[in-house]
């Protein structure tokens, strides 16, 4: 498991080079830029950084019966953390 200090200082790094018109060559995703410009990421910038998760997710959207998605009781969480507020309690359907 990685420190936050190691981001803190990857984000130091990347801030002096920007302030000193100094450009770094790092390949973030496009889910980055994205968060920082305030749009939502997709199902395809997912698939830049995770592709079989994203493989996954596709494979439940095209399946055509609602049956087999509420079969997987899955609700709005990641390892205990709530992605949305409430989202213990909110299942997981293809409409959401």
């Amino acid at each position: 498991m990685q420190d936050d200090s190691d981001f803190y200082y990857l984000g130091v790094i990347c801030g002096i080079a920007l302030y000193n018109h100094h450009y770094i060559n790092l390949d973030f995703p496009l889910a980055l830029y994205k968060k920082l410009l305030q749009l939502s990421p997709t199902l395809n910038d997912l698939e830049e950084l995770s592709p079989v998760e994203a493989r996954s997710l596709k494979s439940l959207l095209e399946e055509d019966e609602d049956e087999v998605v509420e079969m997987l009781f899955l609700d709005f969480t990641v390892k205990g953390q709530e992605l949305i507020p409430n989202g213990n309690q909110i299942p997981v359907t293809k409409s959401n």
